[in-house]
């Protein structure tokens, strides 16, 4: 296959004047690019996890107990676990006592 300057010039200034690839001409070139854009960005993730160790170090580590308490502070902790035992506490007195429903026809 001989590669001709002329042709490939052309083909090269009519991508950039935007004559360039459109989506929805081609469906299974359509495919192919999102697959390929999916596999280089998972390939991607998955070698920066590996070349720089996990993302949260403290959550991988083996004594992760220690290092906890400087991810969240206690007070932060504590503020959302009383938020939502408030919640359960609501959940509970609708779930004993249900609303009761009028009757508009009676």
């Amino acid at each position: 296959m001989k590669l001709d300057a002329t042709k490939m010039k052309a083909t090269f200034s009519s991508f950039l004047k935007g004559g360039g690839y459109r989506l929805g001409k081609n469906p299974s070139a359509d495919w192919f690019l999102a697959l390929a854009g999916f596999f280089v960005l998972i390939s991607l993730v998955v070698f920066l996890s590996t070349a720089y160790g996990p993302a949260a170090p403290a959550l991988s580590a083996s004594d992760s107990s220690t290092e906890f308490s400087s991810l969240i502070s206690q007070k932060v902790l504590d503020r959302v676990t009383s938020y939502y035992e408030g919640k359960r506490e609501l959940f509970d007195s609708l779930r004993k006592n249900p609303a009761t429903l009028i009757d508009p026809s009676r």
